[in-house]
This record gives C-alpha cells, structure tokens and sequence, in this order.
C-alpha cells in the first residue's frame, strides 16, 4: 500500500509538511495526518481540535467554534410566490453564518454555476428579521455565500497545520519511521505550542447568533 510505503520512508512532521503543500490534498487528509501525530504525541488540546473539525462543532458553545467557521454572506429575501429575490440591510452579526459542519461536508458544498451557495440563517435571527422588516412567511430569508469565503476557511487551516509542523520541526520533534520518542513527546508536554492554541481561535461572543444547524436549499 502505498501510503505505508510513504510512511516508512519519511518521519512524521516532514510527511506532514509534503502532504499539506501537496495541491491536490484535502484538509480531511491533512487533519487525519495531524490527528495522528497528536496522539502519538498524546497532546490533548491537539487532538480535541482535530476532533471537532472531523466530526464537526454540532455541540460546542459559539465561543468555541474558530473565527474561520464564521462565515459572511449577502442577506436575502426570496418571494415564494413570485420568485422575486431582494436584498436585506443587515448587521454584521445578521450577515454572519457559524458552519459547524464536519470539515469533509465543508469541503464538498455544492455550488451554483456562479460559485455560490444559499445557507438558512439561524431561527432565532429568522425571527428577529421577520418583525424588525415586517416579513410575513411567503418569504424564504436566508445567506447567500461566495464559494471564496468557503475556501478562505480552509486555507487557513491549511496555514496553521503547516505552522504548526514548523513549530514541531524547529523543536526538533520529527517522528523517525512515524514513531516519536520519550523525549519528544516530553517536549510538547513542556513547551507550549503555540500554533495549537491559534488553531482554535475562537469568534467573538454573540448573543444574536446562537443555533447554527446547516441547512441547504
């Protein structure tokens, strides 16, 4: 199999590092990489991340879903009836959708011919919007969000995992023949990685947005 092969010949932080800056390879690959290394490593905070980002934030607070996740789009209204379509003014935080999303449904959104994707906002910002603009509920509110936004997102997680390998090799932890010794793993358990915290970086506290299913139409 040739993934043990490349295994066996490269340690674990270098293999990282051509996986990530490989075009063709999927953040889910990538975070499966370093998923693996954090428990080798046995770093808790690591592997919480990657977890959340496999499997998706369905249950964390707001405060706990990185800022990336935050997502802006164009607030629109659709007249079920006519098909007619008309823009919203907004708030920020009105314009703002959390994906909470495992990271292999975010990467494989389908778009329109034009790039974009149509998102649900949250119900309690559905409700908010109905009474402050007088909508009555022959209308559809919802986001419609750039494909850009979307790939900015996962660029970078891409950056902060090649960061994070930068980090791993300047302390010279490399995981020869993908095994990690004593001594490194002590080393992460000593020295603050910096990177992992930045990973996670969380969104501003909100108290409009608040339910976060996804939802696509």
């Amino acid at each position: 199999m040739r993934l043990q092969n490349d295994l066996l010949i490269m340690n674990a932080i270098l293999d990282l590092q051509r996986v990530i800056l490989k075009p063709s390879s999927s953040i889910g690959n990538i975070l499966h990489y370093i998923y693996l290394i954090a428990r080798k490593l046995k770093s808790e905070e690591l592997i919480k991340f990657c977890e959340l980002e496999i499997y998706g934030y369905f249950k964390s607070n707001i405060n706990e879903v990185p800022y990336y996740r935050w997502i802006k789009g164009n607030l629109l209204t659709k007249d079920t009836e006519t098909g007619e379509i008309f823009t919203l003014p907004a708030s920020d935080l009105e314009s703002v959708k959390i994906l909470r999303d495992s990271i292999s449904r975010l990467e494989n959104y389908n778009y329109d011919e034009k790039f974009f994707i149509n998102i649900t906002i949250d119900s309690n910002i559905d409700i908010e919007l109905r009474r402050k603009h007088k909508i009555d509920n022959n209308f559809l509110i919802y986001l419609k969000v750039n494909k850009t936004e979307i790939d900015h997102a996962i660029y970078l997680i891409k950056s902060k995992a090649l960061e994070f390998s930068c980090q791993l090799e300047d302390l010279n932890v490399l995981g020869d023949n993908w095994s990690f010794s004593e001594e490194e793993v002590k080393k992460i358990t000593n020295y603050h990685i910096e990177t992992v915290q930045n990973m996670a970086n969380h969104g501003t506290n909100s108290t409009i947005i608040q339910n976060t299913e996804f939802n696509r139409f």
